[in-house]
């Protein structure tokens, strides 16, 4: 997580993309959200990405 925020203090990204099949990521977002960034957010369910990643 530690390095996704860095980048608020050194240039002007305000928008993010989080995709992940579970909830880790919800600190994530409420700090970026917090920061002033917009995020688009997306899930997929684990068993879809394994299958995908097999072939």
């Amino acid at each position: 997580m530690i390095d996704a925020v860095d980048p608020l203090h050194i240039t002007t990204i305000r928008v993010f993309t989080l995709i992940s099949s579970d909830s880790d990521f919800t600190g994530l977002d409420i700090r970026l959200r917090e920061s002033g960034c917009y995020i688009y957010g997306f899930r997929t369910s684990y068993r879809a990405a394994r299958r995908r990643s097999l072939h």
